[in-house]
């Protein structure tokens, strides 16, 4: 980290970091920093980005295959609020697969017995408020903006295909999860209850 000044005099940090196997160089006001509740580590520092609509800034100056591999990990990580959600329904007791991959959509958990898929949706990567927030993306729109549109038409796709399958999907959006997990953790607990009266209803 190397530290400097701002022309009005406010301290910075020019921090060399690693964020999902990219190198990347930030430029950041010391109390943004504090802010973002960094982690320092082995002289390194790992960044909590806190707004998804910044995401694409980081990623604008890659290479078509760094790019790629880039999108790869992401998609094969947990979110925070991913996690966050999980671990929340498992210390409640319930038990569910992550990202079943024998289950249309991979959904990010699932609770197979009551055939309930959960998404946790990054605002930026599945287009919340698409016809007003793409508008919001100023850099690289070539790359952007495709790549999104076909994620919102996938997540249409995959809906449509499990609720033909009679399965009950429930979408969160990432900030959703972080400002309200209760109300996120009651609604999944509303469609377990309700499947369980449904299945008793068929065996009586």
């Amino acid at each position: 980290m190397v530290p400097g000044s701002s022309p009005g005099g406010t301290t910075h940090l020019e921090i060399k970091s690693l964020y999902r196997n990219v190198e990347v160089f930030l430029f950041l006001d010391v109390s943004v920093l504090i802010r973002s509740n960094s982690v320092q580590k082995k002289n390194k520092v790992t960044l909590c980005f806190k707004d998804n609509f910044n995401l694409h800034k980081t990623m604008d100056n890659l290479t078509p295959e760094q790019r790629r591999k880039n999108m790869q990990a992401i998609k094969s990580t947990a979110t925070t609020q991913e996690v966050r959600l999980a671990k929340a329904l498992w210390e409640l007791g319930y038990r569910y697969r992550k990202n079943n991959k024998k289950i249309f959509g991979k959904p990010d958990l699932t609770f197979a017995k009551y055939k309930i898929a959960i998404f946790i949706d990054s605002e930026f990567f599945h287009g919340k408020d698409w016809e007003t927030q793409q508008l919001r993306i100023k850099s690289n729109r070539e790359y952007w903006i495709p790549k999104i549109e076909r994620n919102r038409k996938r997540d249409i796709e995959v809906n449509a295909f499990l609720i033909s399958k009679k399965w009950k999907v429930i979408r969160f959006w990432s900030k959703e999860v972080q400002k309200e997990l209760n109300t996120c953790i009651a609604k999944i607990q509303e469609e377990i209850e309700s499947s369980k009266i449904k299945t008793e209803e068929k065996k009586s």
